[in-house]
């Protein structure tokens, strides 16, 4: 009887370091796209909004939908999303805590809001 149940620990045990895994690296994006986003200039921001959803990634509508809703801010070099006072490193996925007190808003103007716009809606579509 124990035997039989030793390959179920196993599973269990990899489903659990699985979600792990994927827990600790939720909304992750390549470090130069997420330094793009934040810091770039113009063209820098559109093209790694381009980037970003072009890159098939599971992460790249919830990140769109973070800068759009004013959720990324910047803590020095690192670009993070701060959403119900949890900031998340987008380059790493890795919880940052504390909170770093000195962060700075990410603004879009107008044509980039629209392309990241007109990004999250093909997104939407495909998914």
């Amino acid at each position: 009887m124990m035997s039989r149940l030793l390959p179920i620990r196993s599973a269990l045990a990899a489903l659990v370091l699985g979600a792990a895994l994927v827990a600790t690296s939720a909304h992750a994006i390549a470090p130069e796209l997420a330094h793009d986003l934040a810091l770039g200039e113009y063209d820098a921001k559109l093209k790694a909004i381009g980037a970003v959803a072009a890159s098939g990634d599971a992460d790249a509508l919830t990140v769109l939908q973070a800068l759009a809703d004013g959720e990324v801010q910047t803590a020095g070099d690192h670009v993070l999303r701060v959403k119900d006072g949890q900031a998340t490193d987008l380059a790493t996925g890795k919880a940052v805590t504390p909170l770093p007190e000195s962060r700075d808003d990410v603004i879009l103007n107008n044509p980039i809001t629209a392309c990241g716009a007109s990004s999250r809606r093909r997104l939407q579509r495909s998914s």
